[in-house]
């Protein structure tokens, strides 16, 4: 099993899919599985699988690079789909768990981060908000507010180059 991103046409027909690689311990997999399975609790935990590493979407000329939930936390990640080509990160998301504390915001806002530091637009999608568009340089051009369910609609635009997809952070 993956936690999977897919990409479909109007007609259903199957055109991309991307497998998770970074996934979350203890929720989505269980680490030394062979001992903690045998522990009450643990025994019902997740058993998916990591997916082979950054990879791109095509949909309508735009080249997406999904980051599926905490994947967008990780710099060198973002970086990953910017190297392979993307012109867009896409950040599919489900923060219900996080609940009534400020997860959501702050989980947004690396969504801002990675903007700024690959030089690529970002589509978020949150299943309970927050849903954004946010251009290379970090300002949100469209929003959806948590607990809203809606469509949100922007134009996006080409990537720009940034010293970090150029060249890394090791330099630093």
């Amino acid at each position: 099993l993956y936690n999977v991103a897919l990409t479909l046409d109007p007609d259903g027909v199957l055109h991309g899919v991307y497998r998770k690689h970074i996934l979350v311990p203890f929720a989505e997999f269980l680490p030394f599985d062979d001992f903690f399975r045998r522990i009450h609790g643990f025994d019902a935990a997740s058993t998916f699988r990591h997916g082979p590493g950054a990879a791109l979407l095509d949909v309508d000329g735009h080249r997406f690079s999904p980051l599926i939930c905490f994947e967008s936390a990780y710099a060198s990640y973002a970086r990953a789909g910017a190297v392979l080509g993307a012109t867009a990160l896409l950040i599919i998301t489900d923060d219900a768990w996080f609940g009534a504390t400020s997860g959501p915001l702050i989980h947004a806002d690396l969504a801002a981060i990675d903007a700024v530091q690959t030089g690529r637009w970002v589509v978020r999608g949150a299943d309970t908000g927050i849903s954004q568009i946010i251009d290379p340089k970090g300002r949100i051009v469209g929003q959806l507010p948590l607990d809203v369910a809606d469509i949100l609609v922007a134009h996006i635009g080409p990537p720009i180059d940034t010293p970090y997809v150029r060249f890394g952070a090791a330099w630093l």
